[in-house]
């Protein structure tokens, strides 16, 4: 029986992060939004993408069951952290969207660029939080982490993005790496 075409790993990711955004979403409308930005880079078939989102939102993990206190004595969270982790979770509960145990290893490591004075609010740390919860499990389901700079680049741009957000004093640098990935730069939240 013949298979279709290998499909790259960095496409697999990118599939897996996407399902795992917004698990309300329907899976007909997630896959047509990756499709459509698939489409002149590598194409993937509408049901094997029905297959990879389902099998990405009904994978069973531990951390990402809602976090509490009580997670730190098995997750890598330092204490200095735990007051804007806390702010996170509170936030959270109070929204009906508690983070999970992954989400907050991911507020407690992004806190270092955290100031609560400017743009960088505790909704956008936890959002950046929350993408990169996603991006990390996506790249642990796909079993590999890029070794290539070549299948860097979607790793590279949402870094950049994240560069871009918490440091925009270092504006040059931020419309350097924007450039580097074909976006253009006009203002801090820059424009493709």
């Amino acid at each position: 029986m013949s298979r279709g075409p290998r499909i790259k790993d960095w496409v697999k990711w990118y599939i897996r992060e996407q399902a795992l955004r917004n698990r309300a979403e329907p899976r007909d409308l997630v896959a047509e939004r990756i499709e459509e930005y698939l489409a002149d880079k590598e194409p993937v078939s509408h049901d094997t993408l029905l297959k990879m989102i389902s099998s990405a939102r009904n994978s069973n993990d531990p951390e990402d069951k809602p976090w509490s206190v009580s997670a730190i004595a098995d997750s890598d969270i330092a204490p200095s952290a735990l007051p804007i982790v806390m702010n996170a979770w509170a936030k959270g509960v109070i929204e009906d969207a508690p983070i999970s145990i992954r989400q907050a290893k991911w507020v407690a490591r992004l806190s270092s660029i955290y100031d609560g004075k400017t743009h960088t609010s505790l909704e956008w740390l936890i959002v950046k939080a929350s993408e990169y919860a996603n991006r990390e499990k996506a790249i642990k389901a796909v079993g590999t982490y890029p070794a290539r700079p070549q299948d860097m680049h979607w790793l590279w741009f949402c870094d950049a993005l994240l560069y871009l957000d918490a440091r925009d004093k270092d504006i040059d640098v931020a419309k350097r790496l924007m450039a580097k990935f074909g976006i253009l730069y006009e203002n801090k939240g820059g424009t493709k």
